[in-house]
């Protein structure tokens, strides 16, 4: 005991969070669906980070684009062609 005081709702919490980490299976249900309905883990928006080697141009890009797609784009065209 740390001496701590706690509300009735943390102590059925940590005592979810102590069952559930034994392996209750029941337990881990219920708290994670308390957590759900606090929203507890839920992004409400999507995010991200792109990371660029550097600055090319436009023109350059869009040839070094083409290039690497092209097995790609042919491999689907042909996969699209039926046998007569």
């Amino acid at each position: 005991m740390t001496g701590e005081t706690m509300t009735m709702l943390e102590v059925e919490l940590r005592s979810l969070q102590r069952k559930a980490a034994k392996g209750d299976v029941t337990a881990s249900r219920h708290l994670t669906s308390l957590c759900a309905e606090a929203g507890f883990g839920i992004s409400q928006t999507a995010a991200g980070v792109l990371v660029v080697p550097g600055v090319i141009d436009l023109d350059k890009w869009s040839a070094a684009a083409t290039q690497q797609q092209a097995k790609f784009r042919s491999a689907a065209g042909k996969e699209g062609q039926e046998d007569d």
